[in-house]
């Protein structure tokens, strides 16, 4: 009776070369080339809220200040009506357009609404003059 010791089946090495394919794509979907167009896609998210978040703490300060103003007709020309911020809406990547670049404090998707009193006189965000 003889037996072949110290040989490999084919079947063993089939195992082993599909076992090592597998390994390699995984490692491509984490590390490589692969992964990397999942990984845009979230970061593209997460920016766009760090960007969100951060023109809404903006536009609270720039209201604040406002509140400072000597004379209520100086509140069309305030930081708060004028600042403008560039935020990519659509997580492409860019900031293309006006819809992406010329975003004040009282609009989409901001909106931090503001509410100051000047000399007795009241001013909004409805207040500021956006052409």
């Amino acid at each position: 009776m003889a037996t072949n010791r110290g040989t490999i089946s084919f079947d063993v090495i089939v195992y082993a070369i599909i076992a090592v394919v597998i390994l390699v794509v995984v490692l491509l979907f984490i590390f490589g080339p692969l992964g990397r167009g999942f990984g845009a896609a979230g970061k593209a998210t997460q920016t766009q809220e760090a960007e969100l978040a951060a023109a809404q703490n903006t536009c609270t300060q720039l209201c604040l200040q406002a509140g400072s103003l000597s004379n209520p007709d100086f509140w069309p020309r305030s930081r708060y009506c004028q600042k403008t911020f560039a935020i990519d809406l659509n997580a492409d990547g860019k900031i293309e357009g006006d819809s992406e670049i010329k975003i004040r404090c009282g609009q989409e998707p901001i909106l931090k609404d503001c509410r100051v009193t000047i000399v007795r006189t009241t001013r909004t965000q409805d207040d500021c003059e956006w052409a």
